[in-house]
């Protein structure tokens, strides 16, 4: 999918996503196509004194939004560890967990788990992911 269809089926949600008022607020650049998951890499910036924030975020088809899944400190960084999350989420899952990834309807750190833990939802259905070592996920 591409940002500029992203950004249509955001306006036809009523999202405010992508609009240029909220773009220019956040100082938002948009520093990577989305890939074939639907995550890519934003970056904002608060005001001149404030660090650059680069954010995965992930856009959500059914809600016309985004959520922000992870934070990191520079862009470099960004993208090698997005490359390595989405390499190993392909990788490692089999036909029931590519089912939930390939239809996200909501990400969120997992609570009770070591941090770099999160869930990947898909309704109900779920699966635990391990960020911290790309280690293979476990269904919910």
């Amino acid at each position: 999918m591409k940002i500029t269809e992203m950004k249509r089926i955001s306006k036809e949600a009523g999202s405010h996503t992508f609009d240029r008022d909220a773009m220019t607020f956040f100082n938002a650049v948009i520093e990577t196509p989305p890939n074939d998951l639907n995550f890519f890499i934003e970056s904002i910036q608060m005001d001149d004194d404030s660090p650059r924030q680069y954010k995965i975020k992930l856009f959500l088809i059914a809600k016309g939004t985004t959520v922000t899944f992870y934070e990191l400190p520079n862009l470099a960084t960004a993208k090698a560890w997005l490359n390595r999350f989405t390499t190993a989420l392909k990788k490692e899952a089999c036909y029931r967990e590519k089912s939930i990834i390939e239809n996200i309807t909501w990400i969120e750190e997992a609570s009770g788990y070591p941090k770099g833990m999160f869930k990947i939802y898909n309704g109900d259905e779920y699966i635990l992911t391990n960020t911290n070592d790309y280690s293979r996920f476990i269904a919910g």
